[in-house]
């Protein structure tokens, strides 16, 4: 009888799984996952009738989106602060001006139909994540508020984040965290969301980044621990094929920055 790969066990889905990471694909791994303009071939790619769906995450406790307490006590919500709204997301805004220094990134993200791949114009975007050494603001950094940032799509489901490559911290794969609602009105407290998910950094660039980036020492350590998304508590739920279409496709180097895109199926 033919041996197929599915036969071999965890341990061929691991190195699956590392290879689509690390070649940066952000494409399912099935038919019914491939999403429209990915490849790295440059053929042709089918389009079929529908998105991978972001799977659900933890908004961790970091969120920053009204549904827990900061340091103080006080409910933790940059949604509801004036300036929250915004492209650059690297710099806090309010009481300080303090600008998150780290690896230039440059971040796109399509809201699509998860059923059919069509854009979803419209929606609010909360994007946020660590720094360069693994820290949250307004929490870790109670009087700084950057790294965050909402955005709304266009008519593309387009929306476009300045910011930087995050750092890595101890029992976490590298990642972003998102939150995604239907309008900007209702992006004013995480309990609205219709979508709470993490984005996956692409291995190979982490390793790169971490090494050569000024600034990211303390990651190579943290990094080495946890080199694989599927060891990481909070993502070893997920399908190789959702792993895979929430990992942003990277181009750049680090010593100049990068650009990324991910296409992220919502259900609706």
């Amino acid at each position: 009888m033919e041996k197929h790969s599915h036969d071999e066990g965890l341990r061929a889905d691991l190195a699956l799984l590392r290879r689509t990471i690390n070649r940066r694909g952000a494409c399912g791994l099935i038919a019914a996952a491939v999403l429209a303009g990915c490849g790295e071939s440059g053929g042709a790619e089918t389009q079929t009738a529908g998105c991978v769906a972001g799977p659900r995450e933890t908004e961790g406790p970091f969120p920053g989106d009204g549904t827990n307490r900061g340091p103080g006590g006080g409910a933790a919500n940059a949604l509801a602060q004036s300036g929250i709204v915004r492209g650059d997301i690297r710099k806090s805004f309010g009481a300080t001006e303090t600008r998150a220094e780290g690896l230039p990134l440059s971040l796109t993200l399509t809201m699509a139909n998860a059923s059919g791949c069509t854009p979803l114009a419209g929606h609010a975007v909360y994007l946020w994540h660590c720094d360069r050494e693994g820290r949250y603001s307004m929490y870790d950094l109670p009087t700084e508020n950057y790294l965050r940032g909402v955005g709304v799509t266009d008519a593309k489901g387009e929306v476009s984040f300045s910011t930087i490559f995050p750092g890595c911290y101890p029992g976490r794969f590298p990642h972003m965290h998102i939150e995604v609602f239907k309008s900007q009105d209702l992006a004013g407290t995480g309990k609205n969301s219709v979508l709470t998910s993490q984005l996956v950094m692409p291995g190979e660039t982490c390793a790169q980044v971490y090494e050569k980036a000024q600034g990211y020492a303390r990651s190579v350590a943290f990094f080495q621990d946890m080199p694989q998304p599927m060891q990481d508590g909070l993502f070893a739920d997920n399908t190789i094929a959702q792993l895979a279409a929430m990992t942003p496709r990277m181009t750049g180097d680090p010593r100049s920055g990068y650009r990324g895109h991910v296409t992220v199926g919502v259900r609706v």
